[in-house]
């Protein structure tokens, strides 16, 4: 209605000394005119004029048909610890548009592995993309966290290599082993590997991502068990060697299909945001379903349209991506109740705390019920 009161003016309305007439003045983009009517017809004009600004100035934008009011656009507080594969998903759902065609204002950043946790449990953000230990972690403090989404596993951070020129061509030639803190999905896999493989080498935690590869290179550590997106420039040069590759296989005895990161949140925050959530996944599986139609080439070219990926360039996400796409969203994002002790099992390896209590429980602390309100239960 807007453009029609810009397009067509009321200038003014005169009434004729004898009362019988009433003289309109009426200006339109194309045309000019005046127009006499009987004062009735004008009298009646006025009140359907009344009415049309009185429905259009009431009618909703967003909200439900014959609500009478606008529904505001939902929010969402979305964090991730750091620019990798893992989070291809969200960043695609941004740069496409998906979010907002829910009906979704998500505010995406990048804050740090080490501070991941502490702003989803003092309520400064709604969802975050982490390794699962970090996500169960809180619940030892009292905070009641679930998990609602799978978001990476079978290997992703469990790439072992060593250091080419050290000549390491076994895992069982490794001294030091550089890993990230403890609670990490890297530490987890690489405590994993020490027990299941009996390695003797120390693992060495450094709280710095971008301190994991050239720790290796420089010699400090021999060896490292990291996720496949760190070590991807010395993979590329030659100066790292891959000992165990998880996009070929795991050894025979390490667990199998293991969930690494997951979307997290408080429970009750993410409840009482739940239809924000529904559109969050909803938005997510979009994104999903494009990435599948994209080669690594396409998906490189698009991802570094946003800033988070500029840095990195496209040839550098190009090998990010050759390493770590296929781990995932495993199972599109949706998690069965019988992964749930096999993920206790390796959680259990970088994460001794969590025991048998009821409150590790896949009841406790996972709730597919959003999932499965927004997309449906796998079949």
């Amino acid at each position: 209605m807007g453009k029609l009161y810009d397009d067509i003016a009321l200038e003014r309305a005169r009434v004729v000394p004898d009362g019988k007439l009433l003289e309109e003045v009426v200006e339109d983009s194309a045309l000019r005119r005046t127009t006499l009517l009987p004062r009735c017809a004008a009298l009646a004009w006025m009140v359907v004029f009344s009415i049309l600004v009185a429905a259009c100035g009431a009618a909703p934008t967003t909200g439900a048909p014959g609500s009478g009011t606008a529904a505001p656009r939902e929010k969402l507080n979305v964090i991730a610890g750091t620019v990798e594969p893992g989070r291809i998903i969200e960043y695609v759902a941004i740069l496409n548009g998906y979010y907002a065609a829910e009906g979704l204002d998500v505010d995406f950043k990048i804050v740090g592995a080490n501070n991941v946790v502490n702003l989803i449990v003092s309520g400064q953000a709604d969802l975050a993309n982490i390794a699962v230990p970090n996500a169960l972690a809180p619940v030892r403090d009292g905070k009641e966290t679930v998990i609602v989404a799978g978001g990476t596993g079978n290997g992703a951070s469990g790439f072992f290599s060593g250091n080419v020129k050290k000549g390491i061509t076994d895992y069982s030639q490794c001294t030091r082993i550089t890993t990230f803190t403890a609670g990490s999905a890297a530490y987890a896999w690489a405590a994993l590997y020490k027990k299941v493989l009996n390695l003797k080498g120390e693992l060495v935690q450094l709280g710095d991502v971008a301190a994991l590869q050239p720790s290796i290179l420089s010699g400090q550590s021999d060896c490292g068990s990291t996720g496949g997106n760190v070590v991807t420039e010395g993979l590329r040069t030659g100066e790292l060697r891959l000992l165990i590759d998880p996009r070929v296989g795991l050894p025979p005895a390490v667990p199998k299909n293991v969930l690494e990161q997951a979307t997290f949140g408080l429970k009750d925050n993410l409840k009482a945001k739940r239809p924000a959530v529904i559109k969050y996944l909803k938005a997510s599986q979009k994104a999903a379903d494009a990435i599948k139609n994209m080669s690594n080439a396409d998906l490189a070219a698009l991802l570094v349209k946003h800033p988070d990926w500029q840095a990195i360039g496209v040839a550098n996400a190009i090998g990010q991506l050759d390493l770590n796409r296929f781990s995932v969203r495993p199972n599109n994002g949706y998690i069965e109740s019988a992964i749930w002790p096999t993920e206790l099992e390796w959680v259990r390896y970088g994460s001794p705390f969590v025991d048998n209590d009821p409150k590790w429980s896949f009841a406790s602390r996972v709730d597919m019920s959003y999932y499965e309100e927004a997309l449906g239960k796998p079949k």
